[in-house]
């Protein structure tokens, strides 16, 4: 299909009704002015020519959950529903502190971490104790972690007291530990399963992690947070 900006406009609205977001919510989310959405809107009604910057479309297409490729031509699936919702952050907003680097398959010393940038809170989970995470390394395409980007983590326990238990397609932090004393800390997918919670990784090639349902840990494997938003934009 050939490229068009009424039919970019018109794939960005079907989205932003999937998702339940308004135009200005996304736009910011995505980094952008208020009326960035708006103004691709405008200038689809306008007839006007020109696709927006690559960059641009890039972040759109994170906000809304879902590729460029379809956004520009509508081929492919437009959902990716695994992925964490981006949220708009304010700027000011109280910082969150660096709680380790997420990457699979990589061990470190359980030791402090190094001093990081100030992350912004999550304003719709002000009341959960939060923690950031930066991530490296490169997870499957559809869940949005990318490399360089950090993960807003809300605490398991006071998460459950007042959401509920954990749900099948949930993104959790996991610390796995050794007897040498160092961790690993990744981003797993819950799938719970009858009275389990089996732990997928979001990398090819690494097995799954049991832990009995209602529980945060399993032999040298512990949940310490459930994912709540991939933050590429924040104010240091």
């Amino acid at each position: 299909m050939s490229y068009g900006v009424r039919d970019l406009a018109d794939r960005i609205r079907q989205r932003l009704e999937d998702l339940s977001m308004s135009a200005r919510e996304a736009s910011i989310a995505a980094g952008g002015s208020p009326d960035m959405i708006r103004n691709i809107f405008r200038a689809a009604e306008a007839g006007r020519r020109g696709a927006p910057r690559v960059e641009t479309l890039e972040a759109l297409a994170s906000v809304l959950r879902t590729n460029v490729d379809w956004l520009l031509t509508g081929g492919g699936d437009p959902k990716m529903l695994d992925a964490p919702r981006p949220v708009a952050v304010p700027r000011g907003g109280l910082p969150v502190a660096l709680a380790g680097t997420v990457e699979p398959g990589v061990w470190r010393s359980s030791g402090g971490s190094a001093p990081g940038p100030a992350l912004p809170q999550i304003p719709s989970f002000a009341d959960l104790p939060q923690s950031g995470y930066e991530i490296r390394g490169h997870f499957e395409q559809r869940y949005l972690l990318r490399d360089g980007m950090f993960a807003i983590a809300l605490a398991l326990g006071p998460y459950r007291e007042k959401h509920g238990d954990l749900v099948s397609g949930d993104l959790v932090v996991l610390q796995r530990e050794r007897d040498d004393g160092e961790r690993e800390l990744t981003i797993r997918r819950v799938a719970v399963a009858g009275d389990a919670v089996k732990l997928e990784s979001l990398v090819s090639g690494h097995p799954e992690i049991t832990v009995p349902r209602g529980s945060d840990a399993s032999d040298n494997s512990r949940i310490v947070g459930v994912v709540a938003a991939a933050v590429a934009y924040f104010c240091s």
